[in-house]
């Protein structure tokens, strides 16, 4: 018996054994000879720092059919990155994936993996790149059938903006992304003579993004406009093609001046200074034109500087602070002025050249546009005539702009045209000054996003007044049932109700936290969503909290741009030098129709902030007049009630309330309110008119009370405060112009019914939404 236990003894042993050896058998390892990788990467095979980019990986399989994923791994002092994307290769074949990545620092290297899954990696390797963290190139994305024809747009300078050159990048509809951060290191993108109703519903819906989160889209049409419009009109614009006609035009080049951006009378003295001497003649322009330089530069000195106009007056003609004026104005002024008295110089060549120039024929679209929706007008001269045609509109779309032109950049005679360089250069000047100033942008559009996550990660404890209710019912329970049984002197019996009471109070203690406890991914989402014309854009801050540290996905439609790491805290001793490729603190997965976002080892309940952009068609509309009797009256035409309605003009908040649909509510100026005051306005005013929905959400108990409906419009409040503030702030840097004096106009409202969240409530996850609506005007609000 004992003889043949230790056999079964023996044999168990020996099973295991051999188990575990085929176990670690099976285990894919590291084989560097299966596969044959080469990598491509961004644009001309350079990277932008603080761009995304797309990394394109060619793959052979040298060994047996394979079916995993491929991974890159971008390291960065906030974690390294993790971007991932299924991926099947059979034996002997080559397999193409594009990956995007953020390249948020001057990096070196990036790790391409190869692997069953997450854990069973059997390839690898580190790929050298180079990040370049100077912005010299306009890169310009050309989508045409003839793209040899716009070959005069390539290596283009303006005047202006001398370090700026031009690089244009073939693109068709293979290769076109379907994910926006694909786009993100493309200044421009030209359409000019291309079928765009091959691209797909996905690359359209990116390229959208893209123009709408600033870039600069120049939309040809003329003879094509039937190809070039076909998935462009309706959903970008609104356009109503009209007849082909026939101008003998110069394309408007004898009509281009370039306005300055400082006063006129600065510019007394117009000829090009050297650079061996521009500091003394800058020593006699700033003695002589120090009132005309105060008036226009001090304003924004002291603010920049933190001094006060008293500051300024009662400091000595030499002292500390006239001296940084000084050099303020040194290094601001007489740069700009140094290259205008340059440009004069090349724009009197120029303009010699230009009038010298043939009239040509050709084939010019009639486009019938609302006026209201169109930011300039670009106009061209007809021969021996005084009148003029519009050669193209530019029209807003978010914070981007397209230049819809009326002629095709491909079509003789423009493609062949003497002066085609330069009106090229026209065209995207003013794309090049936003670059110019992209920086600053940059820095307030980070500070908006941090604001959007403190809302959406904040007050995650449950409610419990419920609690409290049902503990004060069982002692009044509990003491009533004591007088009674003490009256009729059976107190005994207590011993059988105490039980089964403190029972009773147990089970609806559980029933009543099913309301708060956290069995799946809790998803605080807060929306701006900004109207501009027939486009709405969409910024979400999606505040992420799950209940363990377990593995989770969360699944985001393919339409939405997603950027992870916000909030993140920065390691300023990183150094890539140590860095781990093969470790990652976020993952991102892309598929064919969805994009997850992979959280695992997160600490229970701590929130992982991701914000999230779409652009999108609507017919939605939201009308904003300034009348005659100063006063504002506002039309909703949005489809749903609007509540906390307000409009911020010349520095004024004017409160409205609500809006119902269809209707016109008009508020006169004198009834503007106190900026700072008008959270608590409309917080007090939700609190009086939803005194049940408060009491309800008291009751049932809320993840996050904030988000109860008598707070919507206190968020809506925050949230398009914020979106006012960076607009602003952006307008300041780019214009530099006064807050004071800006002609920026904001109608923000909370619309009653929140559109269709990104999941609404699922098996998967929770989801709390708050939207505010936002409609910008830069000038002044129509008549």
């Amino acid at each position: 018996m004992k003889t043949n236990m230790k056999k079964s003894i023996l044999i168990l042993l020996v099973t295991l054994l051999f188990a575990v050896m085929l176990s670690a058998c099976g285990k894919d390892k590291i084989d560097m000879e299966r596969f044959e990788v080469n990598l491509k990467y961004g644009y001309g095979n350079s990277l932008r720092m603080g761009s995304y980019a797309p990394f394109y990986i060619d793959v052979t399989n040298h060994g047996k059919d394979f079916g995993g994923t491929i991974q890159l791994i971008v390291p960065n002092a906030t974690g390294n990155a993790l971007y991932e994307k299924e991926i099947s290769i059979p034996a002997g074949a080559t397999k193409s994936v594009m990956l995007v990545g953020e390249i948020p620092e001057k990096i070196h290297n990036v790790n391409i993996r190869i692997g069953e899954d997450a854990e069973n990696i059997v390839w690898k390797k580190l790929f050298l790149v180079d990040v370049t963290d100077v912005n010299e190139d306009i890169n310009v994305g050309i989508l045409s059938d003839d793209y040899t024809a716009l070959g005069y747009m390539d290596r283009q300078t303006s005047p202006l903006f001398p370090s700026y050159k031009t690089r244009i990048y073939e693109m068709n509809a293979e290769s076109f992304p379907d994910d926006a951060h694909a786009l993100d290191m493309l200044d421009v993108i030209v359409v000019s003579d291309f079928s765009t109703d091959i691209l797909t519903d996905h690359q359209i819906s990116a390229l959208r993004l893209w123009n709408s989160d600033g870039g600069f889209l120049i939309v040809g049409t003329g003879s094509t406009y039937n190809k070039t419009l076909s998935k462009l009109n309706h959903d970008f614009f609104e356009v109503q093609p009209g007849d082909l006609q026939k101008y003998s035009t110069k394309f408007g080049l004898s009509l281009r001046t370039e306005a300055s951006a400082l006063p006129e009378e600065l510019y007394e003295n117009k000829s090009p200074y050297g650079d061996e001497n521009y500091e003394k003649v800058f020593d006699e322009i700033y003695l002589s034109d120090i009132a005309a330089l105060e008036e226009f530069y001090l304003t924004r000195f002291l603010d920049i500087y933190g001094y006060t106009q008293e500051d300024y007056q009662n400091d000595a003609p030499d002292g500390d602070i006239r001296e940084e004026f000084y050099w303020y104005c040194f290094e601001e002024y007489f740069y700009e002025f140094y290259l205008y008295g340059l440009y004069l110089e090349d724009f009197e060549n120029k303009s010699k050249q230009q009038e010298e120039l043939p009239y040509v024929e050709g084939d010019v679209l009639a486009l019938n546009i609302d006026s209201s929706v169109v930011k300039s007008v670009f106009e061209a001269e007809i021969e021996n005539s005084s009148k003029t045609f519009p050669l193209g509109y530019t029209l807003p779309i978010g914070s981007g702009n397209i230049f819809l032109a009326t002629v095709d950049f491909t079509k003789n005679p423009l493609s062949r045209y003497e002066g085609n360089e330069d009106l090229f250069v026209f065209i995207v000047q003013d794309a090049i000054k936003e670059m110019n100033s992209i920086n600053e942008n940059g820095y307030f559009l980070e500070d908006f996003k941090n604001r959007l996550g403190e809302l959406t990660s904040g007050a995650q404890i449950p409610s419990i007044v419920v609690y409290g209710i049902f503990f004060l019912g069982y002692l009044v329970a509990i003491i009533a049932f004591y007088i009674v049984y003490s009256k009729k002197k059976k107190t005994t019996r207590l011993w059988i109700v105490y039980p089964i009471l403190s029972v009773a109070f147990a089970i609806l203690i559980y029933c009543a936290g099913f309301s708060t406890r956290l069995l799946r991914p809790y998803l605080n989402v807060v929306s701006v969503l900004e109207l501009q014309g027939p486009v709405v854009s969409k910024t979400s801050m999606m505040g992420i909290i799950v209940p363990n540290d377990k593995r989770y996905e969360v699944s985001l439609p393919k339409q939405y741009a997603v950027t992870t790491g916000i909030g993140n805290e920065w390691d300023y001793a990183w150094d890539e030098a140590n860095c781990d490729y093969d470790s990652y603190t976020s993952s991102f997965s892309n598929g064919l129709d969805d994009n997850k976002i992979i959280i695992e080892h997160e600490s229970a309940l701590k929130c992982r902030n991701v914000l999230l952009r779409n652009s999108y068609h609507t017919d939605k509309e939201i009308e904003v007049k300034h009348t005659a009797s100063d006063a504002y009256a506002v039309t909703n035409n949005y489809g749903v009630d609007l509540e906390a309605a307000y409009i911020y003009a010349d520095s004024k908040l004017f409160y409205i309330g609500e809006i119902k649909s269809g209707e016109t509510v008009t508020v006169t100026e004198n009834e503007y309110v106190s900026r700072y005051s008008i959270e608590e306005e409309v917080s007090k005013k939700y609190r009086e008119e939803n005194m049940f929905d408060v009491m309800s959400g008291l009751f049932l108990g809320s993840l996050s009370p904030q988000y109860n409906s008598y707070h919507r419009g206190v968020l809506g409040i925050i949230a398009s405060s914020e979106f006012i503030d960076m607009k602003n702030e952006m307008m300041y840097f780019m214009d530099s112009t006064d807050l004071e004096s800006s002609n920026m106009r904001v109608f923000a409202a909370v619309p009653a019914k929140t559109e269709k969240g990104i999941y609404q409530e699922t098996s998967k996850y929770r989801e709390n939404c708050a939207e505010v609506i936002c409609m910008v005007q830069d000038n002044a609000i129509t008549k």
